[in-house]
């Protein structure tokens, strides 16, 4: 049995270079990742044209194509928990509807955010389920 767990039109943002792993067969109008590695047993299927179009283009051997760009375009999202673990899938957003959220993607690395150098953070409990953070960050 699936639960809905969110349903709505959102900005994607894809942090790390490695936070996302492609796997299964290859098809024309969708892209399968892993966030992170299988043992996270959270999957995205895009079906979304632009980043489905840069993949095959990369494959191919285009250098021109930055993933991330193509990869951090609105979506229409659904996220579905089930027995295999969570499921996300991203389709245009047609109707180019206002965006609800941000569906943030990534992978920490030692407990911090995978940015390309902290210089300086702090992580302070707020309660059994928040943490409060603040960070320097140089791109």
């Amino acid at each position: 049995m699936q639960q809905i767990l969110f349903q709505g039109h959102v900005n994607v943002y894809l942090q790390g270079k490695r936070a996302l792993s492609p796997f299964g067969k290859l098809h024309k109008n969708l892209i399968k990742y892993h966030v992170g590695n299988p043992n996270t047993r959270i999957t995205v299927k895009d079906y979304r044209k632009e980043p489905v179009s840069a993949v095959h283009a990369i494959i191919s051997g285009n250098e021109d194509f930055k993933f991330s760009e193509q990869f951090n375009q609105p979506a229409r999202v659904t996220i579905k928990k089930h027995s295999k673990g969570i499921t996300i899938e991203m389709r245009d957003d047609e109707k180019k509807e206002p965006q609800e959220a941000i569906l943030w993607l990534g992978v920490l690395h030692d407990g911090q955010m995978p940015v390309h150098r902290i210089t300086w953070h702090v992580f302070k409990p707020v309660n059994e389920t928040s943490t409060a953070f603040a960070a320097i960050v140089e791109d």
